[in-house]
């Protein structure tokens, strides 16, 4: 009887065991874009606003990279949307391989991401996004130089205390992603070699 009451005890666990990695696994896909594999929409504004509230309270810096693949839409038309979506799925991959462990990209929309960056100052988004900039003008995203030649993207900048008040203000993706416009003018230069325009906040 001690034996059997064992086993039982002993499957039980498993069972607990399995239905918790399970629950964890769900909610792991409740928080991804299921095609660029990276985080949601809903996640994004949701890490925001936290993020957002602890760089106030803790007084320490907060940026916000606001991406759009501006020519996704002439890909989507000359290529079809098959092509479109592995775009995408490839720009997810990068993102994800080009962020450090502790920000977050997700897709914002269509063709619109945003990348969270704790703890980062001004000069440190301006370098990420330059070095966004550089391995898209360097790499082959797509293994195809029809689709890496026609691929723009542009960034935008913002960040706590020195660009938004509000993480509305810092993440906004609607009006052509409101990032890009709270320093009240953009500037905009076209990468040597390659087709990334680099569009951000001052």
């Amino acid at each position: 009887a001690a034996v059997s009451r064992s086993h039982a005890i002993s499957e039980e666990r498993k069972i607990r065991l399995r239905l918790l990695v399970h629950n964890m696994e769900l909610e792991n896909m409740s928080m991804r874009d299921e095609l660029t594999q990276v985080f949601n929409r809903r996640y994004l504004f949701d890490r925001l606003e936290r993020e957002l509230d602890t760089a106030k309270g803790f007084q320490r810096p907060l940026a916000y990279i606001a991406i759009e693949l501006r020519s996704l839409a002439h890909l989507n038309d000359t290529y079809g949307y098959e092509v479109g979506d592995q775009v995408l799925a490839a720009f997810g991959r990068f993102l994800m391989d080009c962020t450090r462990a502790s920000d977050i990209p997700a897709r914002v929309s269509g063709n619109k991401f945003g990348v969270i960056l704790p703890d980062t100052s001004k000069r440190g988004a301006y370098t990420m996004v330059e070095r966004f900039a550089q391995s898209l003008s360097t790499a082959s995203l797509m293994g195809d130089e029809r689709l890496d030649g026609a691929l723009v993207v542009s960034f935008g900048v913002s960040g706590y205390p020195w660009g938004a008040e509000g993480a509305g203000a810092l993440g906004d993706a609607d009006g052509g992603h409101a990032a890009d416009r709270i320093g009240g003018r953009d500037l905009e230069r076209e990468q040597a070699g390659g087709g990334v325009a680099v569009v951000g906040a001052v």
